[in-house]
């Protein structure tokens, strides 16, 4: 199974007696020829064409014949119906991203306008459909400042933009297309509600509620027993929410259903680099999360590191970044980020919203090769363009719809929301 731009070929060895072959492929792992999108296939392979870029997709593959079942390639036994044999091919792939690098402007409405007079855009997320950003009030450069925050929907095919909540304070942002989850880090203000704390919002009616949290601290426990430090990036997968509780270097792990909390890697108050396994692994002020569903991928931005973290069993290691927060792009060490805050993943690469630098950068997961695909290293601003000819001013999050990268940019107090294709 190969893929790229859209399209899977598949390739399998002939079975004999088989006149056709049929292919059946889907999103949710466990495809069988039952719930499968079927499409007849060649005598041994073939295109399937139109997928979603980003998309993990899994594949079975019979085999058929006009007028016997193929139970074992070496046999046959005359069946009335033709039937075929179940995974003869069984397999997923996770289609890339095919991006030039180009930059465009997606939206310029008000997305700062909400209570406090909130300036800065923190957290992007997507349902497909949808772009869902937090906004709120940052004091300078990268430095968190909380006060003010809004939540905003912007219709990616029109740009149309609408206020959603405007009560919480918040940073981080993840949906799963029903709720919106949120990060709500220490206010400067007692004023302004919600501090350490992670929250949901039922999009279909705009009621938000506490999952966890709720106070400063580190202890696991469920819902507001448990505590946080300046929570801020967050992702999701089917069942947990996953939290860079950045004040308490530590990646922590929210069952959704019941609110428990664990932590998974990292100790609380501890910094480092140390790449190890669970609480004997340390960080330092993390920020930006994603997940691939097996893995989680950290921006370490104390140590402008890009991390792994295996969701499992809390293993963790170094993707790409050294320590000296010098920029060039390079293979795993040999690359440098200055104060990456967004990350997010097609499943095949890592793409890095490198704020201190005002560049974005592309990760291989495999090889850990690092190259920068938009903005200008070092030079702050809101150009449209190709490449370098783009420019950013820093881009605090980044996330995909499967076909181009979002970014929450921010310049001059005018924060707008910027695409790659």
């Amino acid at each position: 199974i190969s893929g790229g731009n859209g399209q899977v070929t598949l390739g399998w060895t002939a079975v004999t007696g088989a006149t056709s072959y049929n292919v059946y492929y889907g999103t949710t792992a466990g495809v069988t020829t039952v719930n499968g999108t079927k499409v007849t296939g060649p005598t041994s392979g073939g295109d399937i064409t139109g997928l979603t870029n980003g998309t993990k997709y899994y594949f079975v593959v019979t085999a058929m014949s006009n007028a016997n079942t193929i139970e074992n390639p070496a046999s046959t036994e005359v069946s009335a119906t033709p039937k075929g044999i179940p995974n003869l091919l069984g397999g997923a792939i996770q289609i890339p991203l095919t991006l030039a690098g180009t930059v465009t402007t997606v939206n310029t409405a008000d997305l700062t306008g909400g209570h406090g007079g909130a300036s800065n855009l923190l957290g992007i997320t997507t349902d497909g459909t949808n772009l869902y950003v937090s906004a709120s009030n940052w004091y300078s450069g990268i430095t968190i400042g909380y006060d003010g925050s809004q939540y905003s929907k912007v219709v990616i095919a029109t740009g149309v933009t609408t206020t959603i909540l405007a009560q919480i304070n918040s940073a981080g942002i993840t949906t799963n297309g029903n709720n919106l989850y949120t990060t709500s880090p220490m206010s400067s203000t007692s004023a302004i509600c919600c501090n350490n704390e992670i929250f949901k919002t039922v999009l279909a009616t705009s009621v938000a509620s506490s999952l966890a949290g709720g106070s400063i601290g580190s202890a696991d426990g469920t819902g507001s027993a448990a505590g946080f430090s300046s929570p801020f990036g967050i992702t999701m997968d089917s069942t947990n929410l996953y939290v860079a509780d950045s004040g308490n270097h530590t990646i922590r792990k929210i069952a959704i259903a019941t609110g428990v909390v664990t932590t998974i890697a990292g100790t609380a108050g501890l910094t480092g680099t140390s790449d190890a396994v669970g609480v004997a692994a340390r960080f330092n002020n993390p920020t930006g999360i994603t997940t691939d569903g097996t893995n989680l991928y950290v921006a370490d931005t104390g140590n402008n590191l890009i991390r792994k973290v295996v969701i499992a069993d809390g293993t963790v290691s170094t993707v790409a970044g050294g320590f000296l927060g010098l920029t060039y792009d390079g293979t795993g060490a040999g690359a440098q980020f200055t104060a990456p805050l967004g990350v997010t993943t097609d499943g095949t690469n890592l793409y890095v919203a490198d704020t201190g630098n005002h560049t974005i950068r592309k990760i291989v997961i495999a090889s850990g090769v690092v190259t920068t695909i938009a903005g200008s290293v070092g030079v702050s601003g809101q150009a449209d363009g190709t490449g370098s000819a783009a420019l950013f001013s820093i881009p605090r999050s980044i996330t995909t719809d499967g076909i181009s990268l979002y970014v929450a940019d921010s310049y001059g107090g005018a924060a707008i929301i910027r695409k790659i294709q």
